[in-house]
């Protein structure tokens, strides 16, 4: 069985804690996941916050048991850096990438890309 929850400003199924420091802290309401072994995650990648709170979201999820996690993007931050035009710069859209493909989703969908740079770059990917 599927799942699906968004990370927005609404959500019933997690409480995303943020510490004094700044440090975000998942609390998944477990019972709202029991009998699910997928979950779809739908997001919006403004800024580097809510790429950290979905890679705690995910971490949250595996730690009870979901293996099948797919995730849409209907926007990715770094998507217009794809190269790097001047020395010195980054390649900000293979930093996020690389973060994106360690959490090992099942599938990511782009919705919002740039280039055909990003999808080269994530593991899974389609647009």
């Amino acid at each position: 069985m599927n799942k699906n929850i968004y990370l927005g400003d609404y959500q019933t199924e997690l409480e995303i804690m943020k510490f004094p420091g700044g440090e975000f802290h998942p609390q998944l309401n477990f019972k709202e996941f029991q009998g699910y072994n997928s979950v779809n995650i739908t997001t919006r990648l403004n800024s580097g916050d809510d790429l950290l709170k979905l890679v705690t979201v995910t971490n949250a999820l595996r730690n009870i048991g979901i293996k099948n996690i797919s995730l849409r993007c209907m926007y990715f931050p770094g998507g217009q850096q794809d190269r790097v035009a001047n020395k010195g710069e980054a390649l900000t859209s293979k930093v996020y990438a690389d973060l994106i493909n360690s959490q090992a989703y099942t599938r990511v969908v782009i919705a919002d890309n740039h280039s055909d740079v990003l999808p080269a770059l994530i593991n899974n990917c389609e647009i």
